[in-house]
């Protein structure tokens, strides 16, 4: 029996039950009307988890979607529209393990100069798999770009420190 037949079958059972109402048939009525719950809870049920299974099907199209996008905008050195899609299927689509975009977002944040952002997509992914090779390469990398930002840093203050020093001193 399809959906259409199933309605059409409640309906019987209500106006059966309607009129045994009428006629003060209460038994009966009260099985028509019994009836017409039964396959109308059977029918909300099986249209929920339709539902549910389209609802699925459109999340997941979503998510490779926005990925895909984020693909895309990693190519073009887009990196601000990479954390955008990113973030949308890590956090708002809900899918907060999907290796690939927490690998593109950490790439993006890395390029923006957002060190801590990068490191913790990383750590989330090594957290999923820690044999994953782009994530221990990103983190490598991430490492030594630090390094070499903290050496910068270090070495422009005392150059910094030394010059205020020497300029100081009376000859």
């Amino acid at each position: 029996m399809d959906e259409e037949d199933i309605i059409k079958k409640i309906k019987e059972y209500k106006t059966n039950g309607n009129v045994k109402y009428q006629n003060k048939e209460y038994i009966g009525c009260k099985e028509d009307y019994q009836q017409a719950l039964y396959l109308l809870l059977q029918l909300k049920k099986e249209s929920i988890k339709q539902i549910n299974d389209i609802f699925n099907n459109l999340k997941e199209l979503e998510t490779v979607l926005y990925s895909n996008l984020a693909a895309v905008h990693l190519k073009l050195f887009e990196y601000h529209a990479v954390v955008e899609c990113c973030t949308k299927v890590l956090e708002e689509i809900e899918d907060p393990k999907h290796m690939k975009c927490l690998y593109r977002r950490a790439i993006a944040y890395k390029e923006l100069g957002q060190i801590d952002k990068a490191r913790k997509d990383i750590n989330r992914g090594l957290d999923i798999d820690q044999n994953e090779k782009e994530f221990n390469k990103l983190k490598d990398e991430i490492v030594t770009q630090f390094k070499l930002k903290k050496d910068e840093y270090f070495t422009s203050t005392f150059s910094s420190l030394c010059t205020l020093y020497d300029s100081d001193i009376d000859y």
